[in-house]
C-alpha cells in the first residue's frame, strides 16, 4: 500500500482501492459476524422455551443483521478504480507507474486511474528477477580446501583453505597455485 492505495492483481483485473478504510470494513465485518453467530447459537444453550428468550435475542441479532447486510456496499466503495488486465505474474510499483507482467505482455498502469499507459510484447513469463544474495568470498562455506604439496616432507599433501570469488570461482592466483 501507498499513501492508502493497496493495488490488486486477480489475474483478470487490476484495481486501486483504499487500503486501510477496506481492512477496517473487513475487520468490522468479521467481528459482526462472529456476535451473530453467538446469538443465534444462545437459544440452544437455554433450552427452556417457557422464558421466551428467542424475541430479546432476535432484537439482538437485529442491528447486526443490518450492519453487515449494509457492508458489502461500503467496501466496493473503497475501490477507486478497477481495469480488466491479462497479466497475472508480477505487480511492481514504480512511483506514479504501476507495472503488470503476463505470459508474453508487459504493461504500465497509471495509479491514480488504472488508464493503461503503455505495453510492450515480450518473450516469455513476465516477472520481476529474484534476485540472490552474493555470496561472501571469506564465508566458511565459500572456501575449499585446496591440496598443496609439502617439498620438505616428499609424497606428503597438505591442505590449505583457498578463498573463492563472489561467483563461487577460484582467482588466477589461487588457480595457479592449485595446479602447482
Amino acid at each position: 500500500m501507498a499513501d492508502d492505495v493497496a493495488y490488486l492483481n486477480t489475474g483478470t483485473e487490476l484495481s486501486g482501492f483504499a487500503g486501510a478504510r477496506y481492512i477496517e470494513l473487513a475487520k468490522r465485518r468479521t467481528s459482526l459476524q462472529a456476535d451473530q453467530k453467538k446469538i443465534q447459537g444462545e437459544p440452544k444453550k437455554l433450552g427452556n422455551p417457557a422464558n421466551n428468550p428467542a424475541a430479546k435475542l432476535s432484537e439482538d441479532l437485529k442491528p447486526i443483521q443490518t450492519e453487515v447486510g449494509e457492508l458489502p456496499k461500503k467496501m466496493a466503495a473503497c475501490f477507486l478504480w478497477k481495469t480488466s488486465a491479462d497479466y497475472p505474474h508480477e505487480l511492481i510499483m514504480a512511483g506514479e507507474t504501476l507495472f503488470a507482467g503476463g505470459d508474453d505482455p508487459v504493461a504500465a498502469f497509471d495509479t491514480a486511474t488504472g488508464k493503461e499507459r503503455w505495453s510492450s510484447p515480450v518473450t516469455g513469463r513476465t516477472q520481476e528477477e529474484q534476485r540472490q544474495p552474493r555470496p561472501c568470498p571469506d564465508h566458511p562455506e565459500n572456501i575449499r580446501a585446496q591440496p598443496q604439496r609439502d617439498e620438505s616432507r616428499p609424497g606428503h599433501q597438505e591442505s590449505r583453505p583457498i578463498p573463492l570469488d563472489p561467483l563461487g570461482k577460484m582467482n588466477g592466483a589461487d588457480q595457479q597455485a592449485a595446479r602447482e
